[in-house]
């Protein structure tokens, strides 16, 4: 889904920019809209460990981020922050994977009003 794509490309990003395999890559929703739809504080953690400015090593990351069809555009915010802001095609596309597993059924019995 969404998240697990851009989980996906920042760890490449991460490994080419960072040369070193992130440990764990966790995106979260940003406190304020203002931030974007998704932020990751990666550069951050791995800044400690490399001993680097984590707003510097956040744009290299950044820079390594193939062009894509999720992404719409990218952010810094301080101290490290990598914001997000998503094409809208990705959620028509990340719906429509929930699409094909209701009807495969992969979701149990869906009811309607049941709230599951």
């Amino acid at each position: 889904m969404i998240a697990t794509d851009i989980e996906q490309l920042l760890k490449k990003a991460v490994l080419k920019a960072a040369k070193k395999k992130p440990a764990e890559i966790s995106l979260n929703e940003p406190s304020q809209k203002t931030f974007g739809d998704l932020s990751s504080a990666v550069a951050m953690s791995l800044a400690k460990e490399l001993k680097r400015n984590p707003r510097e090593l956040a744009q290299e990351i950044i820079a390594a981020i193939p062009a894509n069809e999720l992404i719409q555009k990218t952010s810094i915010a301080f101290p490290g922050f990598i914001n997000f802001w998503l094409q809208d095609s990705a959620y028509t596309q990340d719906f429509g994977e929930l699409i094909k597993k209701i009807d495969q059924n992969k979701l149990g019995v869906l009811e309607l009003g049941k709230g599951k």
